[in-house]
């Protein structure tokens, strides 16, 4: 007989916990990883120009739409820091209701952990070099390292994202949770 987990087979009431814990944990996932994310690159961007307010002077460009040189530090801590942790939280929700919505992802720490990877990889890809030249932001491109960015969009972002997704998972994979601290 074929044992059939809890993410196999959802009853509705099930369903609504795992929305809410993607909602809810997805925010507060996706805020620890934005965190973590944006002090990277700051420290980063302190190390190789000086300006540690660099990156959320960049950041700031996308809501204010001007090129950063022209934004203050103020502006771009406020500015930048709503924008980067608003968007942080939303891609961590993104990325928490695919984990809960799918079985073959939220089996182990390490698929839970190599997807938001993913997810934080191509987050750079489709914004540095999609959306931010459509947008009139080729900045990001062209005044960034591209090794860099991809590291600290998939270990900072995305690793963070995923290790905190498995550590808190829905309430009802408490046997999930523990099968994956095995692996």
């Amino acid at each position: 007989m074929q044992h059939i987990t809890t993410h196999q087979h959802l009853s509705q009431h099930e369903t609504k916990m795992h929305t809410g814990w993607a909602v809810r944990d997805g925010i507060f996932g996706g805020l620890l990883a934005g965190i973590v994310f944006i002090l990277a690159e700051m420290l980063a961007a302190w190390f190789a120009t000086g300006n540690v307010w660099a990156p959320l002077q960049m950041i700031a460009s996308v809501p204010l739409g001007i090129p950063p040189a022209l934004i203050s530090i103020q502006d771009a801590v406020i500015s930048g820091g709503i924008f980067h942790l608003v968007y942080s939280a939303l891609l961590g929700v993104f990325t928490a209701i695919i984990v809960a919505a799918s079985a073959g992802i939220h089996q182990t720490r390490a698929r839970i952990v190599t997807f938001a990877a993913a997810i934080g990889f191509l987050a750079w890809v489709v914004n540095f070099y999609i959306i931010a030249p459509l947008i009139g932001a080729p900045w990001f491109a062209t005044q960034t390292n591209p090794l860099l960015q991809a590291i600290w969009h998939t270990v900072a972002y995305g690793m963070v994202l995923g290790w905190f997704l498995d550590a808190i998972p829905p309430r009802d994979d408490v046997e999930g949770r523990l099968k994956r601290r095995k692996t």
